[in-house]
């Protein structure tokens, strides 16, 4: 992906602008700042879900410009699982046979909530059915909006080690949040959003 000069409006106001941003192959960026600055629209922008007021973002696999769609997996704040739908069903639907991610799923304790509605599910239990189906899209570029939210520590440690074996395949994520950590590997770099002065 990569964001040239581009810049966000929201409810008829310029948040952003002046924005580039490339991320390739491996890397891992950090997007941290405090409520209300813009991350979680950085993130729609990426994905091709909001349009940006002026500039442009472009995709592209192997050297050819590719549709966002055919890339990447966004992991919105809300998880957008669809409340009438098993988990079993949600998570088929994006990944046909589960059978070779059954390790995931039992990692990620999801085995023992298939056959439940997802609108009975906690909200860490949606958290980590979104995670799944994140891991299940097999797209090269995650983009995670607060990921961490809802999910206890065990569930934490899993899902960044999920994103640290992913970039180190050759994927690339970005992760919004309210604090980079302390440890976030070679590849990785911290993008921290601010008001101007």
């Amino acid at each position: 992906i990569t964001l040239n000069n581009c810049a966000v409006a929201r409810g008829g106001r310029t948040i952003l602008s002046g924005l580039s941003l490339s991320l390739r192959s491996g890397d891992l960026i950090w997007l941290t700042g405090e409520n209300g600055i813009g991350k979680s629209s950085i993130l729609r922008l990426a994905a091709g879900v909001l349009r940006p007021e002026s500039g442009h973002v472009d995709y592209a696999q192997n050297g050819e410009t590719v549709h966002a769609s055919k890339i990447i997996a966004l992991l919105a704040h809300d998880t957008g699982l669809h409340p009438a739908l098993k988990v079993s069903e949600e998570l088929k639907f994006w990944a046909g046979s589960l059978s070779k991610y059954a390790s995931i799923l039992e990692n990620l304790g999801i085995n023992e909530l298939m056959s439940q509605n997802i609108k009975t599910l906690s909200a860490g239990q949606k958290r980590r059915v979104a995670i799944a189906r994140l891991i299940l899209s097999d797209k090269p570029i995650w983009l995670l909006d607060e990921p961490l939210s809802a999910l206890d520590a065990r569930g934490r440690e899993m899902l960044l080690s999920y994103v640290k074996t992913h970039t180190e395949n050759g994927g690339a994520a970005i992760i919004a949040t309210h604090h980079a950590p302390s440890n976030i590997g070679e590849n990785a770099s911290v993008l921290k959003l601010s008001v101007p002065s």
